[in-house]
This record gives C-alpha cells, sequence and structure tokens, in this order.
C-alpha cells in the first residue's frame, strides 16, 4: 500500500512563529507601541494661574516615570504621549481666572462680668503709674508699728473687639482675620528698703481666623483653621493655644453661624499682701458671610 504524502501549506509552517514576529516588530524603534510609551518633554503655557497652583494638583495623574516642574505662568512636563493628553485635558479645566472673595466675620458677644472692687485700707505709699495705659503699679509699705497695709481690688479685662472684620482673597488661598483682648497679669517685686512694688501689666491674648473658600454655583465650601489664646493653668502669665480645622458649606451673601463659645474663667492670683478673685461666663457667637466681588 502506497504511503499517503500530505503536503503542507506555507500558512501553516508560519502560524507558530507569528508570536515570535509579532514580539520583535514590537521591538522596533519605530513600533507604535514604542511611539506611545517614549517619554516626552512638553511646555504648557498658563493664562490665569501659577506653575506653583498647578503642579501639586496635577502630580497624581503623572505617570509614575515622568516628571513636572513650572516657573511663573509655564509648566514643564515630561511624560508619554498618552498621559501628556490627559494633563493637557485637565490643566484646561483647571487654568481658570480665579474669583475675588470678600469674607466678613462678626461676633455678637454677651459678657455677664461682675466687677467688686473693696479698699479695706489705702496704703500710704501707694501711687499709680499713669504713663501708660496698660500699666498700673501700686506700692504696698510698712505702717505704723510696722505693720503691712494691704488692698484687695479686682481688675476689669480690657475688651477691644471689633463688631465686625472684613477681608478679600482670591479662591482657593489662604487669608487671617486675627483679634484680641487683654487682661491684667500682677508682678510683684520686693524693694531694698523693705517694699513691695505690685506692677499690673496687660498681656493681650489673639483669637482670630485662618479661611479658605471654594465657590461652586450659589454655594460656597469654607476651611476655617480658629486660633485662641487663653491664659495657661500653669500661671506665671504662661499662655495656652488652641488650633482646630473645620470645614462647612454656606450660601453665597448670606450670613451663616459658624459656632457658639462659651467660657467660663476662674483666675485667682495669690500672693502675702494681696488676693485677686475673678469669675467670667462669655456666650460668643460668630457669624460669617462670603460676597463675590466679581
Amino acid at each position: 500500500m502506497d504511503a499517503i504524502k500530505i503536503k503542507k501549506e506555507p500558512n501553516a509552517m508560519l502560524r507558530p512563529l507569528l508570536p515570535i514576529l509579532l514580539f520583535l516588530f514590537c521591538l522596533l524603534p519605530g513600533s507604535p507601541v514604542w511611539a506611545d510609551a517614549a517619554m516626552h518633554l512638553e511646555t504648557f503655557k498658563l493664562r490665569n494661574r501659577p506653575a506653583v497652583d498647578l503642579m501639586p494638583l496635577l502630580k497624581p495623574f503623572l505617570n509614575p516615570e515622568g516628571a513636572i516642574s513650572g516657573q511663573g505662568y509655564k509648566l514643564f512636563i515630561k511624560s508619554t504621549g498618552a498621559n501628556l493628553d490627559q494633563i493637557r485635558q485637565i490643566i484646561a479645566e483647571l487654568d481658570v481666572a480665579l474669583k475675588r472673595l470678600r469674607i466678613s466675620i462678626s461676633t455678637d458677644t454677651r459678657s455677664f462680668d461682675e466687677q467688686e472692687k473693696q479698699q479695706l485700707q489705702t496704703p500710704s505709699g501707694a501711687e499709680q503709674n499713669s504713663d501708660s495705659p496698660n500699666v498700673q503699679k501700686i506700692i504696698i509699705s510698712k505702717g505704723p508699728q510696722h505693720k503691712l497695709t494691704t488692698r484687695v481690688y479686682s481688675t476689669a479685662q480690657r475688651n477691644r473687639q471689633p463688631a465686625a472684620q472684613q477681608v478679600q482673597l482670591l479662591e482657593g488661598q489662604w487669608a487671617s482675620i486675627n483679634s484680641g483682648y487683654a487682661i491684667p497679669i500682677a508682678d510683684r517685686q520686693r524693694n531694698a528698703d523693705g517694699t513691695v512694688t505690685e506692677t499690673i501689666r496687660y498681656r493681650k491674648l489673639g483669637y482670630g481666623f485662618k479661611v479658605r473658600a471654594h465657590v461652586n454655583g450659589n454655594k460656597v465650601y469654607l476651611t476655617l483653621r480658629p486660633k485662641h489664646e487663653e491664659l495657661s493653668s500653669q500661671g506665671g502669665g504662661a499662655i495656652r493655644m488652641q488650633n482646630i480645622s473645620t470645614s462647612l458649606t454656606v450660601n453665597l451673601g448670606q450670613w451663616t453661624e459658624i459656632g457658639g463659645m462659651q467660657q467660663l474663667q476662674k483666675k485667682a492670683a495669690k500672693g502675702n499682701y494681696y488676693r485677686t478673685r475673678r469669675q467670667q461666663e462669655s456666650e460668643q457667637r460668630m457669624f460669617i458671610k462670603v460676597e463675590l466681588l466679581d
């Protein structure tokens, strides 16, 4: 019986080699795969926002092997062709004119502060220093029969809080609104002649806000970082600072209450010659309004 000869077609012989040929073709420098993966350097000219504002926003979308830098209103980006097309679309959305805003903060403070001043005996050597409105000086001296004369007194907080404050800023940028008030702090010094000099100085404590705003239609998204300073419980005039951060949404052009603060302060200063005790309870409400200037 004659053997049957099977004639193989040329295409059937080349089929196993196709994957290898395709792989070798992809390795050629001019292939489309290399063209898409190759790194290119492109310069983007910005119109409205500086490069320093956009670089941190673009980095999350950049190719891991890419690089970005900027100067003035120019961005220099090195990445793949596909990634550069994506970056170009993002820049078109971000490089828009920033809105000019005016932020107003108003306080409505109700304070219940009972002051009581009772002078038991006026010291013979008592005097007040009128050189500065923030300093009082009292000298407690030795009276007859070497008895010490004393004065019991209370001092009121000097409060200088403006009813409202305003600041203008660009959308997305930080601005600060600061204020403060003064409180009395007593210092004692013993003199060479045996007398004691009491100096009451006023220490200014600050409070305020750092605020940033983003506008979307009729809504304003605010980030607030209030700062509040108060006397430390350690005494000696030490200051303790409180910083918090919060976010909220308000309507454009409308007053919105951003919080209430109730304080109960008990401050006592004790010494050999006097004692001052003061208790203050205050309730403070704060309102904010954002207006569009452009």
